[in-house]
């Protein structure tokens, strides 16, 4: 009988392994897809807001001392006035200036006939891109109302993002020998838009 119970052994072993090699053999060459890796997803998001469109300039300008009863040109140069485009959309701007007149208690020098401004050098900051950037006309006069207003610094439609300076800008003043003595002042607005 040993004999026999060693066949049906032998028999069941070659049979356990058909199975086992069937069954290796199924998952190889099927469509069960085993997987070692999981994918997840996450969505990036910025939010860029835009910024402002702005201008600096010094808080004071002033002109060599001059001597009553003397014609002379006094002239000064206006440094460091600043424009900053950091809007985010490329539209161009322009950097006038307005003045009211010198005015020295009851004593008034006409802005408009006696101060005449020649827009200096630009430089950009930051590297910013410098292209259709530029400075306004020599000798404009310097006026009080808008229909006066000098054109110092322009930016073209698609251009002018970022920092740009003008340096150098020469305020030409003319004063009369009937000029009344004192320590005439005026306000110089600058504008950008």
């Amino acid at each position: 009988m040993s004999r026999i119970n060693q066949e049906i052994k032998t028999i069941k072993e070659r049979i356990y392994s058909l199975l086992i090699l069937s069954l290796l053999f199924l998952m190889l060459f099927t469509s069960l897809n085993v997987s070692l890796a999981a994918n997840v997803t996450t969505n990036l998001a910025v939010n860029i807001v835009a910024g402002t469109l702005d201008t600096t300039a010094p808080t004071s300008f002033g002109w060599p001392n001059a001597t009553a009863g003397q014609a002379s040109n006094q002239q000064g140069n206006l440094n460091n006035v600043q424009v900053t485009d950091y809007r985010g959309n490329s539209g161009g701007w322009s950097l006038t200036a307005t003045a009211n007149n010198l005015a020295a208690g009851t004593n008034v020098l006409n802005t408009y006939a006696r101060v005449k401004v020649s827009p200096g050098n630009i430089t950009n900051l930051n590297s910013s891109n410098i292209t259709n950037v530029t400075a306004g006309s020599a000798n404009q006069s310097l006026g009080s109302d808008a229909g006066n207003a000098v054109n110092v610094m322009t930016a073209s439609s698609g251009y002018g993002a970022g920092a740009f300076q003008l340096d150098n800008t020469v305020m030409n003043l003319t004063v009369q020998s009937g000029d009344a003595q004192g320590s005439y002042t005026a306000v110089l607005t600058l504008t950008v838009q």
